[in-house]
């Protein structure tokens, strides 16, 4: 994580990160210690474009010479890598044969095989592969010596092939994010998820030769285009804990752009992909980063985030998305990070449910989440509503929160935000440890620890139960006004995901030890 509050190095950054991604008019006066920019140029996935730019009009830039080694040096790797996957890519189109119904591989090595350049080559975990025949794929990679370590076939992921290094994402469909225009506590369906099924992949692929490996089936530069459009939306839709910010790699725009820049784009079986997957609210986003960040927006684009049917919205284009510069102490440089407003503004937004702390666990009163509840903001759609049983105790240790959920003995997994501090917990629901595993994206927010340990709960009616606790030092600002706003955030993580973003305004007893006591 880079995280500065000092404006002239985020603007120098932010201006070094923007010339690597090709925006014209980014001109860096000088690049920054190469040790701290490369984790950036990761981060955003430039590595081999930084390497690219320094050819053509960065080799006079003070510190270009330490830049260039420590990159290229990066980049050795990355090419390594990328070409086992290439090569992993077209076995398995050499095995496939001339049957018509393809494997499409599509995400992260799409750039590189529909522009041939070197430098389109970023780092993936995985390889997505689409496929209309999953019986035949899933026999055909055990046959060159894949071992199948996950099957979930109602997911968008349904299953995972691993051999050597190599892994291999197979889906179902590539997902595809919207919401309703509404907002506030009792609302149901906050997030809605569909998907680009494998008939729209069928309909828009080309095979193209990557070099001496082979040959390999992509998305067109349209659905590529799409595609790009819509897994940037979806890091802000489906983010179980939906505090007020966003990932935006650069080299994701980048990569749209090169995508419409295609000399087969079609702008519009563009706007006709984007239409027929409700893409529209993915496209208006991209449209705005692309505007932002100075990239210029393609002719198609705003013809494909104007959908004619009803008007499909979301959090980050709401609240968490402005046109404004944000200010340092509001940025994380390896995600641009942009907020509108403080903790407490985005809470008012959510219109939080008042609850009641207690002092001990018999004054506090158990609230719950299930449908027809005051709480729950939102699920995810994958099986429907999260039933989430939570209650808050105010102690002389911290301020607790006893949380459960009845969803048949799946793990889970708890965000208490309070703005400042946060506490993560992850609970197995059989013996209630945690796991330490934090997922990257918490630690990126700003005061977030992590449980220890938890407690099971007796008196939950939930089947799997645990407590978190933030000590009292935490809760000094935030209690001087006699309340306390929070967001809690549930989500389970078994095959079938679901999530409850609870916002709340919580009427406090009295204050920990050392605090403010309630007359």
């Amino acid at each position: 994580m880079t995280h500065t509050t000092d404006h002239g190095t985020v603007a120098r950054t932010l201006e070094t990160l923007r010339w690597a991604a090709g925006v014209g008019g980014a001109t860096p006066q000088e690049f920054g210690p190469a040790d701290t920019l490369l984790p950036l140029l990761m981060r955003h996935r430039l590595v081999g474009r930084t390497l690219e730019r320094l050819e053509d009009s960065g080799s006079a830039v003070r510190g270009a010479a330490e830049l260039r080694e420590t990159v290229h040096t990066e980049f050795a790797g990355v090419l390594e890598k990328c070409r086992r996957q290439l090569s992993a890519a077209t076995e398995i189109d050499r095995a496939w044969g001339d049957a018509p119904v393809r494997p499409v591989l599509f995400k992260g090595l799409t750039a590189f095989a529909l522009t041939g350049k070197l430098s389109r080559m970023r780092p993936a975990g995985d390889l997505d592969v689409i496929c209309g025949d999953t019986d035949r794929y899933r026999t055909l990679l055990p046959s060159l010596g894949y071992e199948e370590v996950r099957f979930h076939p109602t997911g968008h992921e349904m299953g995972a092939f691993h051999r050597d290094d190599i892994c291999i994402e197979l889906h179902r469909f590539s997902p595809v994010c919207w919401a309703p225009p509404v907002k506030g506590a009792g609302v149901r369906g906050f997030r809605h998820e569909g998907g680009i099924p494998y008939a729209v992949f069928s309909a828009h692929h080309t095979r193209v030769p990557v070099g001496d490996e082979g040959t390999v089936t992509v998305p067109t530069p349209e659905l590529a285009a799409v595609i790009t459009c819509t897994n940037l939306y979806k890091d802000y839709a489906l983010n179980g804990f939906p505090r007020p910010f966003g990932t935006t790699p650069l080299g994701h725009l980048a990569e749209i752009v090169d995508f419409a820049a295609h000399p087969d784009f079609d702008a519009g079986r563009f706007v006709e992909i984007a239409r027929e997957c409700r893409a529209a609210p993915s496209v208006e986003l991209a449209v705005a980063l692309l505007d932002r960040h100075g990239f210029g927006v393609p002719p198609a684009f705003p013809a494909a985030a104007s959908d004619p049917a009803p008007r499909l919205r979301n959090l980050a284009m709401d609240y968490a998305f402005t046109d404004g510069t944000p200010g340092a102490d509001e940025q994380l440089l390896d995600d641009l990070v942009v907020r509108r407003g403080g903790f407490d503004d985005y809470l008012a937004y959510l219109s939080p449910s008042p609850v009641l702390a207690g002092g001990d666990a018999d004054s506090a009163p158990w609230y719950r989440t299930a449908p027809g509840s005051d709480f729950s903001v939102g699920t995810t759609v994958d099986t429907g509503d999260l039933d989430v049983r939570f209650r808050l105790l105010l102690t002389d240790s911290g301020l607790r929160c006893d949380v459960g959920v009845r969803n048949d003995g799946a793990n889970f997994e708890v965000l208490l935000d309070v703005g400042d501090h946060g506490l993560w917990g992850r609970a197995d629901a059989d013996d209630h440890t945690v796991d330490s595993q934090v997922y990257q994206r918490l630690t990126k927010i700003r005061g977030i620890t992590v449980a220890t340990s938890v407690d099971p709960i007796e008196e939950c009616d939930g089947v799997s139960s645990f407590s978190v606790e933030l000590p009292p030092d935490t809760l000094a600002p935030a209690v001087s006004a006699l309340e306390l706003t929070a967001l809690l955030s549930v989500r389970t993580y078994e095959e079938k995901q679901r999530a409850a973003v609870i916002p709340i305004r919580i009427g406090l007893p009295r204050a920990p030890a050392g605090g403010v006591s309630r007359a």
